[in-house]
């Protein structure tokens, strides 16, 4: 994935990079052929392939047109550039394509969460989002020191606040493809860890009492 730099942190276009993984999808291809050429490479019948994974020259094979570099362009300009390609082998194709799998527009939740992992950004998203697509934090996580890292800076960040605080009316963070959160884990034991040692410790007393009466 290609992402514009910007130093203010401004939001970078969702561009096709080296690594990525694309759905492309050809209609109306089963129509007449223009070219004769055409006809000898794919039979009118023949299913063009709709998934490519986009090389480390930004290039992809394509069936008529062969091998095309499509890095830095945006879903909707790979669409049309594929359609201008395939309009002397094809009647009026429609081309659509969508970045399936990102190389880079990602961001890394990492730490005590439920699925730490690389996740693929959707829209613009804020830290409870991203935290919601791991599968929320553990019962032993740190939220009062998360980890926001951005290239070089690292903002510590109080969760609670946004998660626990009704009466907090303070705007999210926004993340970017790049960054981390980190959520560590407590060095106390969770209220659950605790109900458990609590009940343990309450039958182990039961236990001792009923053996020496």
């Amino acid at each position: 994935m290609v992402l514009a730099h910007a130093k203010s942190f401004k939001y970078p276009p969702l561009l096709i990079g080296p690594g990525d993984l694309l759905k492309i999808t050809v209609y109306n291809h089963s129509s007449n052929y223009v070219s004769n050429t055409s006809k000898a490479f794919l039979s009118a019948s023949s299913p063009i392939p709709t998934h490519y994974l986009v090389d480390y020259n930004g290039k992809i094979f394509f069936p008529f047109i062969g091998s095309v570099k499509i890095s830095g362009l945006s879903q909707i300009q790979a669409s049309l550039f594929l359609m201008k390609k395939l309009s002397p082998f094809l009647k009026f194709p429609q081309v659509t394509v969508l970045i399936e799998k990102s190389n880079s527009y990602n961001i890394a939740v990492l730490g005590d969460v439920t699925h730490p992992g690389q996740y693929m950004i959707r829209g613009q998203p804020t830290l409870l989002s991203m935290l919601a697509e791991a599968g929320g934090p553990a019962p032993t996580a740190n939220l009062g020191n998360a980890v926001l890292i951005h290239g070089t800076h690292k903002t510590l960040i109080n969760l609670n606040l946004y998660l626990n605080d009704t009466h907090y009316l303070g705007k999210q963070p926004e993340v970017y493809p790049g960054d981390i959160l980190f959520i560590p884990k407590s060095p106390w034991p969770s209220l659950t860890t605790l109900a458990i040692l609590a009940s343990v410790l309450s039958s182990a007393s039961i236990i001792y009492a009923t053996l020496h009466h």
